[in-house]
């Protein structure tokens, strides 16, 4: 039963994961607008795990931004900079991205004209798509090879 678990687990990541870069790169079709950053830096997100034995915490640092757009006379705001804004990244990586976009800069927005409220500024897909794959794909492995061991 355990190596069917990882298996599922697996997969029903890698399909969660594939349709968010299908819609990153769906994004590289969307109209531009221009916008402004109200608000950009970095959180520091702290994730608790409680296990019978201990109670375990990771952190991990994530951009904070906010910006508002208009499309057709109609204001919106959003926080997604990326299709990856929940991966981990590099410090670094962050920092890059900070560095661009810094408060009260006037930006490029790229919205979806069918669903204006849907918004990026960084279009399309990046190895960050695809990174966290890996540990599903692990997963999977991980499951095949119990099931040709218990056989």
């Amino acid at each position: 039963m355990f190596p069917y678990i990882f298996i599922i687990v697996g997969s029903l990541i890698i399909l969660a994961l594939g349709i968010v870069a299908f819609k990153a790169f769906l994004s590289n079709g969307w109209t531009e607008t221009t916008g402004i950053i109200l608000k950009s830096g970095k959180a520091l997100r702290i994730t608790e795990s409680n296990t019978l034995h201990e109670k375990r915490s990771w952190k991990s640092l994530h951009i904070d931004m906010e910006y508002r757009y208009k499309v057709e006379g109609k204001e919106y705001r959003s926080t997604r900079v990326t299709f990856t804004d929940f991966v981990f990244k590099p410090e670094s990586s962050l920092n890059k991205l900070l560095q661009e976009y810094i408060e009260n800069k006037q930006i490029r927005v790229f919205y979806n004209p069918k669903n204006p409220e849907k918004s990026v500024l960084v279009q399309g897909m990046s190895i960050f798509n695809f990174t966290p794959m890996i540990t599903a794909g692990l997963l999977i492995g991980a499951g095949v090879y119990m099931l040709k061991t218990m056989a």
